[in-house]
């Protein structure tokens, strides 16, 4: 008995060990939960290609249906009549863990269910302990499945089927994991959105109402955009049929589409948000190298693994000892370089990483102007199931991925190692000393050129870093230096820009005019300024000022700047005689106060004047001083002096202007 009983202990250990799943017979053979086409062992195993595609179980006409939506050109289509045992499934859900979507059925006994790519329906099991209709789910990154029991939240674990219940009491009508396992969430009595928090039992609710949406039955997330499918009270909706966008940031929803007519609706997608970017921009010589960068943008929860190729054109060559990898990005196999093409095996972590290459441009080769290649990265499914696309830098040539935003390489390079002229515009007052050495793009690789001109004058035979040019000519001026490739020649195209020649005039220069008008001649396309005895006025190429307080000439300077980047200035300055006197003396007045409006005299200036110096005097007819003040302000009343004439005398100048000296006679009358 105790050989018998070994004997098939044996038989039992080998045979389990042996157990493989048979792929057509509806069993799980080999015991680990997944049937034929749901088991990575069988050929025609089939999880969900993670490409951004939602998919929506919708109640049409009494009918269930399963429908994909193309979210680029906002279409829907039925792929699956639901078999008639299923009476309401909901909570459809997508699970990375295994790349299957699992939904549930409204009512009791409440069953779980996966569905694979074939659209084949595998059950799993019942759920024990939930009283209530089951209204909304979805599964986070580690493969939990929450679900709303009606108004209770729940938690199922997949592997072990364990239930745990929530003490949040909420009423929605779908829920939604973010790429970052944050939980949202549509609050069907409050018409807005919400985020749960599980483990805090807490929810936070967003200020934006949205009245004419009412009920949305499907929320889900793509490339971290939160889209929705409800009704719209506002068109007259009877049931659920307005694709929506909501912004977070803004508050804001936008209607991307209309689709069918649903009473009943649920909708998931595989939330799929890794890109590929490159970068390169090229100036630079033959035999010489430049960086490629590419930039990975991981916003998925995980690492995500696979395939990286890129074949450069033209003859361009990888540095093979150039790779320089950060912000994580692993290479599970050393990049392997066979002339221009690159090849590798990545591990893409969370956030963003990048790898750096060097490209070497070969002596000879003719590259000009955009530059364009494709870099790939094909998803490895042997790490990550779900992820059975490709990534493509540039554009897809098929229904693949697409990076939004391509880059190119400019490579300014030609087939006879002459570098593109360099056009260099320079000011005229730059004239005098050059040193063209600061204009080299790019920058010489050696101190041991020479710099001629197009005759084949040589400019410059000493060294790179000192070369000055004086009184340079408008011309071309060449830098050849010794390469790798025989010589580089420079280019450097000298110009100087014109500026209008400067002159101006002045209008209406009488001495009754209370304004002077001085006009540029030229008016040219350029900044104005004008400064007149060093007061400095508006920015146009005609200009009108008060009468100058000068009594012979006024100092006048227009001063010009083009609009250019070089910004080059010019000035004139001119001395213009003004034959205006700015002061006026009266010839009598009647301290007596016949006339109340001449009853004081002094000179009167005809507006405020900066007086460096100042004095009036006033002498009786044998030279007497009778009165004299250094304040333009202070006047004489005639004190008790008889009628007759009277000397007067002024001496002042303004500030930083010549002295003036005048006299004259003064009646008093009595």
């Amino acid at each position: 008995m105790r050989y018998l009983t070994l004997f098939f202990f044996i038989f039992l250990l080998f045979g389990s060990l042996q157990a493989q799943e048979n792929c057509n017979n509806n069993l799980d053979d080999d015991g680990d939960g997944y049937i034929d086409c749901f088991d990575s062992d069988c050929p025609c195993y089939a999880p969900f290609v993670c490409n951004n595609t939602a998919l929506q179980t919708m109640l049409i006409n009494g009918v269930f249906k399963l429908v994909s939506v193309d979210l680029q050109t906002t279409t829907f289509t039925d792929i699956l009549t639901f078999p008639s045992y299923l009476t309401n499934p909901n909570a459809l859900a997508y699970n990375h863990q295994d790349g299957f979507y699992y939904f549930m059925e409204y009512g009791n006994p409440h069953e779980v269910y996966r569905m694979n790519s074939l659209l084949q329906i595998q059950r799993i099991g019942e759920l024990p302990s939930v009283p209530n209709a089951v209204y909304s789910g979805d599964i986070n990154s580690a493969g939990q499945y929450f679900f709303n029991g009606r108004d209770t939240l729940y938690k199922l674990d997949l592997n072990t089927f364990q239930l745990t219940r929530n003490n949040l009491i909420l009423h929605t009508s779908d829920i939604a994991f973010s790429t970052d396992d944050r939980l949202f969430a549509w609050a069907e009595s409050e018409n807005r959105l919400m985020e749960i928090f599980p483990q805090q039992d807490s929810v936070y609710l967003y200020p934006n109402i949205y009245p004419d949406l009412g009920k949305v039955g499907s929320l889900f997330f793509i490339e971290s955009d939160l889209l929705g499918y409800g009704y719209n009270a506002s068109a007259g909706s009877l049931f659920q049929d307005h694709l929506y966008s909501f912004d977070f940031s803004s508050g804001g929803v936008q209607t991307l589409g209309i689709g069918p007519s649903a009473k009943f609706n649920d909708g998931c997608a595989c939330d799929f948000d890794v890109k590929i970017y490159k970068q390169a921009s090229a100036d630079t010589i033959t035999s010489q190298s430049f960086t490629y960068t590419f930039t990975f943008e991981n916003n998925m929860p995980y690492s995500t693994y696979g395939f990286f190729s890129d074949a450069l054109s033209d003859g361009l060559l990888w540095d093979s000892t150039s790779a320089v990898f950060s912000g994580g990005l692993n290479a599970i196999s050393d990049p392997s370089f066979t002339d221009g093409l690159v090849e590798s095996t990545f591990e893409i972590p969370p956030g963003e990483s990048s790898l750096e290459l060097q490209v070497i441009v070969p002596c000879g080769i003719n590259v000009i102007g955009d530059y364009f290649n494709q870099a790939y990265f094909i998803l490895d499914s042997t790490y990550s199931f779900q992820y059975h696309d490709t990534l493509w830098s540039d554009f897809e040539p098929t229904q693949q991925i697409e990076d939004s935003t391509p880059t190119y390489i400019d490579v300014s390079l030609s087939a006879n190692d002459t570098l593109l002229a360099n056009r260099l515009e320079l000011c005229p007052k730059d004239s005098g000393i050059i040193e063209l050495s600061n204009y080299l793009t790019p920058s010489a690789q050696s101190n041991n050129g020479v710099w001629t001109t197009a005759l084949g004058n040589v400019v410059d035979s000493t060294h790179l870093g000192s070369i000055l040019v004086p009184n340079a000519e408008p011309q071309s001026y060449y830098y050849t230096e010794p390469s790798d490739c025989g010589q580089s020649v420079y280019v450097i195209d000298l110009s100087y820009i014109e500026l209008p020649e400067l002159s101006f005039s002045q209008v209406n220069a009488q001495e009754t005019d209370e304004q002077f008008l001085f006009v540029d001649q030229a008016l040219s396309n350029g900044n104005y300024q004008w400064v007149i005895n060093d007061q400095v006025y508006a920015s146009e190429p005609f200009i009108s000022v008060p009468n100058i307080l000068i009594d012979d000439s006024v100092l006048v300077c227009l001063m010009y700047q083009n609009i250019n980047a070089q910004s080059c200035t010019d000035s004139i300055c001119v001395y213009l005689q003004q034959g205006i006197t700015p002061v006026y003396i009266p010839s009598a007045f009647t301290p007596n106060k016949i006339d109340p409006f001449n009853a004081e005299f002094k000179p009167v200036f005809k507006q405020n004047a900066n007086f460096e110096h100042y004095t009036f005097s006033i002498f009786d007819r044998w030279g007497q001083s009778l009165f004299s003040t250094s304040n333009p302000e202070e006047f004489w009343n005639g004190d008790n002096h008889a009628q007759g004439m009277y000397l007067w005398k002024l001496n002042y100048n303004f500030k930083n202007q010549k002295q003036v000296e005048r006299s004259g006679f003064v009646m008093l009358i009595r």
